[in-house]
């Protein structure tokens, strides 16, 4: 019997600490539900801390955490945030950072996507952003996802040669004309635009930049701009890429969208092969004494033609430029008309010789102006005299002058005949020396020592025209014109 209670209590006690068991976790979970009353607010805000999922690189991001605990702020608390991405690169981007809360429960982290991540890869696509905290009752954890994307695009970019037509081959020192669509996704801005040119070496050989240029929000704008090929750049393949910029932060220029690239040849300098120099024949004592000729005939003429074109515009006045005066001759009346009037008519009465006197005034007076006329006529006849006498002063030095000129070519003839004659002369003597040595060559020893000993000089050749020339020369019959001229 007692044995039989001991088992009762013993299966009684078990099948207590079984319920028990069973009944606990339920009952703690319900507590623990009752009393969780935390809660974690996550979003995202621009630079206007205006809530918003889209950015530009290099925006500045704020990711806002708000923890509270039954509806009350809780300052204090350490918030951990995490931003990865794009979703659609192999290689993401990872930033993390550990912030408290405010007074008011807010946790606040800023922060810059770079302009192009570690792995070269694009910052341009969905990312996603986690905020977790730690409380009493565990971890409690809110995610968000934003998007990145550039707010200006370069639709194409073109390269044109000087003639406006589409080239992929430029030499070396040419200009290159880069043509860019650009599209807008935001509203008018203005903007920066950046050309680099890189080599085939890959450095950048060559940059230019237009700066404050408006690109519109609705059609494409346009964009032209010019780049020099540096002259010495080596033969390859090369390329011109663009970038669209606006605003800078410390010092680094912001992009506003994606560089663009095309690429262009650069051929090898093409080599021609330089003429084989030649010699040129050297000239001939005659053709060096006919140019000299020629030179000294144009220098002649020149000379010649200044002195009649001198002469014939100077003016026919004395040296001083004025007309010569001639002193003005009164005009008198003859007082002796009536003394030839009253002699005249002897035994005539006064009245009558004042009749006579006043018929005969009219005469008087003509008699005056005739008397004016002759003095005028013979001053004329005296201007005309001295201006003869000048005439011929000047037509005399002219005439001297010619002289000096002709006696000056003849000097300038005879000397270049008396040249020519030295030169015919020492022609004649290389032409004779030259057939006596042939001759020798080919004689026989015992010929060859008679004409050494002989020695015989060449006779002088004498102008036989020296004496004869000189009658019909041109300068004595220039002479003898000028001669029976003034006679």
């Amino acid at each position: 019997m007692k044995a039989r209670n001991a088992r009762l209590k013993v299966y009684s006690l078990l099948a207590i600490i079984l319920a028990l068991v069973l009944v606990l976790p339920s009952i703690t979970h319900a507590q623990n539900t009752q009393d969780n009353q935390w809660s974690l607010g996550f979003f995202s805000t621009n630079a206007q801390n205006i809530v918003s999922k889209t950015f530009s690189p290099f925006d500045q991001i704020q990711l806002v955490a708000n923890v509270t605990y039954g509806n009350a702020s809780q300052p204090g608390v350490l918030v951990a945030f995490k931003a990865h991405g794009p979703t659609d690169a192999v290689y993401q981007t990872n930033i993390t950072r550990v912030v408290s809360t405010d007074n008011e429960g807010q946790a606040r982290f800023e922060f810059r996507l770079p302009i192009a991540s570690q792995n070269d890869e694009t910052v341009v696509g969905t990312w996603q952003a986690t905020a977790t905290i730690q409380t009493t009752n565990g971890i409690i954890e809110q995610n968000i996802a934003f998007s990145t994307q550039w707010s200006m695009q370069i639709a194409s970019i073109t390269l044109e040669n000087a003639q406006g037509h589409n080239e992929t081959s430029f030499a070396a020192g040419s200009a290159v004309l880069v043509q860019l669509a650009v599209n807008n996704n935001a509203q008018a801005e203005t903007t920066n635009v950046t050309v680099n040119m890189q080599g085939s070496s890959g450095n950048i050989i060559n940059q230019t930049q237009i700066s404050n240029t408006q690109i519109g929000a609705s059609n494409p704008t346009q964009v032209k701009a010019y780049i020099q090929i540096p002259s010495n750049e080596t033969a390859g393949q090369a390329s011109i890429s663009a970038t669209l910029f606006s605003g800078n932060f410390d010092g680094i220029n912001i992009p506003v969208s994606q560089t663009k690239t095309a690429s262009f040849t650069i051929p090898a300098a093409s080599t021609t092969p330089s003429p084989t120099p030649t010699a040129s024949p050297k000239p001939k004592p005659f053709e060096m004494s006919i140019s000299l000729f020629s030179w000294l005939l144009v220098a002649t003429a020149l000379f010649t033609f200044t002195s009649l074109t001198l002469f014939l515009r100077r003016k026919p006045y004395p040296p001083s430029g004025q007309t010569p005066k001639f002193p003005a001759i009164p005009v008198t009346s003859t007082p002796a008309l009536a003394d030839a009037t009253q002699l005249a008519v002897p035994g005539g009465s006064a009245i009558e010789l004042v009749a006579q006197q006043a018929g005969l005034q009219p005469l008087a007076t003509q008699l005056s102006t005739m008397s004016s006329t002759a003095q005028r006529i013979e001053a004329l006849q005296t201007a005309l005299r001295m201006e003869r006498q000048q005439l011929a002063k000047d037509i005399a030095d002219l005439s001297k002058t010619v002289d000096e000129q002709e006696k000056a070519i003849m000097e300038y003839f005879e000397t270049i005949r008396v040249e020519m004659k030295r030169l015919g002369t020492y022609i004649s003597d290389q032409n004779i020396s030259q057939t006596d040595a042939k001759v020798e060559q080919n004689a026989p020893p015992s010929e060859q020592k008679v004409k050494h000993k002989q020695n015989i000089p060449y006779p002088e050749v004498k102008d036989k025209q020296t004496d004869t020339g000189e009658q019909n020369h041109p300068s004595k019959i220039t002479k003898n014109a000028q001669a029976t001229t003034t006679r």
